[in-house]
């Protein structure tokens, strides 16, 4: 397991990004703190017992608190968060099994959370840019039957707005209303002639003005 990390470690400062994200003594600091911890984890794998000065377990702080001042106020990438945590899980291990300082532990215990939270923070960010990716494809792409319902819902409108019947049983309805006014109408007495019933009633019992006066020439 620490071959594998201290190979990993090798193959990140190897990278031009280190120089580019840890430049100056920042990446000087780093190289030197890995430089006494791969030395004494190698004597421990080798069965002997390591003994660093304290020079070099303060220079191994020094550069533990200056990874830790970055993860904590600069803007981390994906690089810088791979590097950091590998550096943190390596000197951590270095630190329980050599020197066993409680402020050197804190403080990488500190950026190990640090580095969690961005990397879960980047994970979000990551899924918000998918997703925000798909809904735009989806808005631009139209399924035919959205076309077909727009189209409906167009002609419906303009109906609606002429107002005709919007569908066959719309009409249908429409056309028994119709018939049923018409035939109420026909039904209702009040809608016929008045002055053509009062013109024959008088027809029938007013007798006219020759009958008058034939009936007075045949009393005389």
């Amino acid at each position: 397991m620490y071959n594998q990390k201290k190979a990993q470690l090798r193959a990140l400062l190897a990278n031009p990004a280190f120089n580019q994200n840890f430049p100056g003594q920042r990446g000087s600091l780093i190289r030197q703190s890995l430089n006494v911890v791969f030395r004494d984890l190698d004597m421990l794998v080798q069965g002997r017992q390591p003994n660093p000065g304290p020079n070099e377990v303060r220079l191994v702080a020094h550069a533990a608190r200056i990874v830790q001042e970055i993860a904590t106020y600069e803007p981390l990438n994906k690089y810088m968060a791979d590097l950091i945590s590998v550096y943190v899980e390596v000197v951590k291990n270095w630190n329980a099994q050599v020197v066993r300082a409680r402020d050197i532990d804190l403080m990488l215990d500190t950026t190990a959370r640090l580095v969690a939270g961005y990397m879960t923070f980047l994970d979000a960010i990551n899924i918000m840019r998918r997703f925000v990716d798909r809904f735009e494809r989806m808005m631009r792409y139209t399924p035919p039957s959205f076309d077909l319902a727009r189209h409906y819902l167009q002609l419906v409108l303009k109906k609606y707005e002429r107002g005709e019947p919007i569908n066959k049983y719309e009409e249908a309805k429409q056309h028994i209303v119709q018939q049923k006014q018409e035939s109420e109408k026909d039904s209702d007495p009040n809608s016929q002639d008045k002055s053509g019933k009062k013109m024959k009633g008088r027809s029938k019992k007013e007798p006219s003005t020759a009958d008058s006066q034939q009936s007075s020439a045949g009393s005389c």
